[in-house]
């Protein structure tokens, strides 16, 4: 009969039996004592903790006692600490994992963050290029624009900031490029980071002296002053945008689901009045019928899936599950043939309304005088489809 033990793992409790306890902690020690002589040696410990505890939690499954089960299942996952150039663990090994390779290839599921490291406002359009493999969040940023003009650019980017969360670990920063959060990964990560802020150190010192020399020789100008009055205002709304965001976040994650569903019960809406509208459907193809149903169907799948994709999104965030692989190729797939046939019954409907024709006719008159009165005839024009 095993003790159980109480612990604290990345902020998350667990109860753990007593041989899975000294395992981890024989775990965590050599990893500890590895990465001892990197700067951001805590940092890189108390994320794999955290990366740890999350696979915790979808293993245990209602269980609530980790046992060596659940250990092997995570270590097979992070990875021993050989794998990636550190010592052999010293103690006799309680998990099977000892037997098994680690070079076992492992689906790292995406999930949706917001980017900091590369934000402009929020990194709402940087998340969104990592999420979807896009190396320039440029043309992310370049639609959104885009949209700002027709204003629902705005309103999409608000409920984005509101609901998407931040990647704020470098678990969570792998989980957003779709990366596994082995040990290796986590570490190059941190260290990675620690070498950016000293770099952004050095720049600001820099900076900082050329700015005291600068202000010496050229004493107060409007520039400067409009310079420091920008940076305040800019923190002040860092400040303020954060509360906001949290105080809100019910509020607009329940107007995201309300737009969502009214945008969703239009398409539908539209989609059963379209069908039946006969003299649209004259219009976009009076000669072919087929063609016409055709056309309308696909217009309305090439601009609703885009709304169902952002439903389910915003689905998944809140809900937190998995949008099956298939399902969204299968939604790629439909669109793209969607838009293909939209275009094709535009340029079929476009070919059958331009056409050309020459109309000649002779007569011949006796004119008297010197005056031509001409008179056309009245005829009725209004024609209907149908």
């Amino acid at each position: 009969m095993n003790k159980t033990f109480n612990i604290n793992l990345g902020s998350y409790p667990f109860a753990i039996d007593e041989d899975a306890y000294n395992y981890i902690q024989n775990y965590l020690g050599t990893i500890r004592n590895h990465f001892s002589s990197s700067d951001g040696c805590d940092e890189i410990l108390y994320d794999i903790e955290v990366r740890m505890a999350e696979l915790f939690q979808e293993h245990l499954k209602g269980r609530a006692i980790i046992s060596m089960k659940e250990i092997d299942e995570v270590i097979m996952i992070m990875g021993k600490p050989e794998d990636f150039g550190a010592e052999p663990m010293s103690e006799t090994s309680y998990s099977s994992t000892r037997n098994r390779k680690s070079d076992t290839k492992i689906n790292a599921g995406k999930r949706m963050f917001r980017d900091p490291d590369d934000q402009k406002l929020a990194g709402v359009c940087s998340g969104i290029a990592a999420y979807f493999g896009i190396e320039d969040p440029l043309w992310i940023r370049l639609i959104f624009a885009i949209l700002f003009f027709t204003g629902a650019g705005v309103i999409t980017y608000i409920i984005l900031w509101a609901i998407v969360p931040q990647a704020s670990s470098a678990s969570d920063k792998l989980a957003m490029r779709g990366e596994p959060a082995t040990i290796q990964n986590i570490a190059k990560v941190v260290e990675d980071e620690m070498s950016e802020l000293g770099d952004k150190i050095n720049e600001w010192s820099k900076d900082l002296g050329s700015k005291k020399k600068s202000d010496v020789n050229q004493g107060f100008s409007v520039k400067s002053f409009l310079a420091k009055a920008v940076n305040v205002f800019g923190l002040v709304v860092s400040g303020i945008i954060p509360m906001i965001r949290k105080v809100f976040k019910p509020f607009f994650l329940l107007i995201a689901i309300l737009l969502l569903s009214v945008l969703g019960i239009t398409w539908a809406a539209s989609f059963v009045g379209i069908t039946y509208a006969s003299s649209a459907i004259a219009f976009m193809g009076p000669d072919s019928d087929t063609l016409s149903y055709l056309g309308i169907g696909s217009l309305l799948f090439t601009a609703g899936l885009p709304i169902l994709g952002l439903m389910l999104m915003i689905s998944r965030l809140v809900f937190n599950y998995k949008i099956h692989k298939n399902v969204r190729t299968g939604m790629w797939t439909v669109w793209f043939l969607s838009l293909f046939t939209t275009l094709f019954a535009g340029m079929s409907t476009i070919r059958e309304y331009s056409t050309s024709h020459n109309y000649t006719t002779s007569t011949d008159y006796n004119i008297n005088g010197n005056e031509i009165k001409i008179m056309m005839p009245e005829e009725n024009l209004d024609h209907s489809f149908g």
